[in-house]
């Protein structure tokens, strides 16, 4: 946060931002929480210390915005945000009474292996019948499958009732569903189509259950629960209706918004809208 800090003291001097009437952005990311969060989870003492010295930071930021701007801040335009959310750690999860669990996927894997093996027969010497498994997502070894003669519509389908039965795993889908446009109901299938993406996604796809987090990972944001997608939005600036608002937005509004209250055209690919309500009578 430090480090960052200097770098952005020194873009300002260094590109004259804000100094004449054309508007400039300037973009700044504290990604250490990132890094210490996965590895210490939300709820540590070094995460609380990492608040403390990022709310530090951002003082001397807004600090020295209003000393160097003319006009000081109310000539200044601030958004703060996150990318994502996190899930609270299992032991901490469990305190509170959460039905939180680790789940260990290589375990999951060999069991899964083990029954694919007993339905469809041994894959022989140095094959497996699955090549992978990443965050729930199951591959099948195709060559394999084509070896046997064995359609892959089928693999999938016996691996996704397999992966089902997985304490943590709250349902699975198979490629061909997906594919199929065959969804879960509600949020669950939207998500679902948003992520996926042939070669690369699993030939099965398990969801867990809220609060499961992977192997021994102490804090993880893979899940489609509020946990992991909600994040604060703060705006604040000339233009800039005062107030708190609870109706849900997406993150994606945010530029719209930005470029209209600084009177610009939207980029070329921004999505979402323009947050109005928040705007000031002159900015809607």
């Amino acid at each position: 946060d430090e480090y960052t800090l200097e770098a952005v003291k020194g873009a300002i001097k260094a590109h004259e931002l804000g100094q004449d009437e054309v508007p400039d952005t300037l973009w700044v990311s504290f990604s250490g929480f990132d890094k210490v969060g996965h590895h210490t989870g939300p709820n540590s003492a070094k995460m609380e210390a990492m608040f403390l010295t990022a709310d530090r930071s951002l003082s001397r930021v807004l600090n020295h915005l209003e000393r160097t701007i003319p006009g000081g801040l109310d000539r200044v335009l601030i958004s703060v945000t996150g990318d994502h959310g996190v899930g609270p750690q299992v032991e901490y999860a469990q305190k509170k009474g959460l039905p939180s669990i680790r789940q260990d996927h290589r375990q999951i894997r060999a069991r899964i292996e083990a029954r694919l093996a007993s339905l469809f027969g041994k894959p022989g010497a140095g094959q497996t019948w699955l090549d992978g498994i990443e965050d729930l997502n199951l591959y099948i070894n195709r060559r394999l499958a084509a070896v046997r003669a064995i359609p892959l519509r089928r693999l999938e389908a016996a691996a996704a009732e397999l992966l089902t039965e997985e304490p943590g795993v709250l349902l699975a889908t198979t490629r061909h569903q997906v594919l199929a446009g065959i969804l879960p109901p509600g949020r669950w299938g939207q998500q679902l189509k948003n992520q996926f993406v042939p070669g690369r996604s699993g030939d099965v796809i398990g969801i867990p259950a809220p609060f499961v987090l992977p192997d021994k990972t102490p804090a993880n944001h893979y899940t489609g629960y509020a946990y992991d997608r909600q994040v604060p939005l703060l705006i604040s600036g000339p233009g800039i209706r005062q107030g708190r608002y609870h109706q849900v937005v997406n993150i994606i509004d945010l530029m719209p918004t930005l470029s209209a209250a600084l009177g610009t055209i939207h980029p070329a690919l921004a999505e979402g809208r323009v947050l109005h309500e928040i705007l000031n009578q002159g900015h809607e």
